[in-house]
């Protein structure tokens, strides 16, 4: 629906994508759903176009720092590791590209 609306130019289709997206990442936080749903963000389209969405998981993993021990999570950000916001405390490891760590 986000894309559509991108497309489109309907941003009450955007915002409305976006709400209904980020209710989803809320209640699905904790769960493997989480990484499918960002890599699927990631894919569809480049940084500077899906922000809206982009920021929504960059949101969720910056709350909940823990989430990144899942492995699902983990290789996900290894793949995305623009994901991670400056200001997480989460850090890529100097010792691997793409490894990240808690800090």
């Amino acid at each position: 629906m986000y894309a559509i609306g991108d497309k489109f130019e309907v941003p009450g289709l955007k915002e409305l994508a976006r709400a209904k997206f980020k209710g989803t990442c809320d209640v699905f936080s904790n769960s493997s759903e989480l990484a499918t749903a960002a890599r699927y963000v990631c894919w569809t389209a480049r940084e500077e176009e899906n922000t809206g969405l982009r920021s929504i998981v960059c949101d969720v993993i910056a709350r909940d720092k823990e989430i990144i021990q899942k492995g699902e999570i983990r290789d996900m950000l290894e793949e995305y590791p623009e994901l991670i916001k400056k200001d997480t405390g989460i850090e890529k490891s100097g010792r691997m590209k793409g490894v990240v760590s808690a800090v």
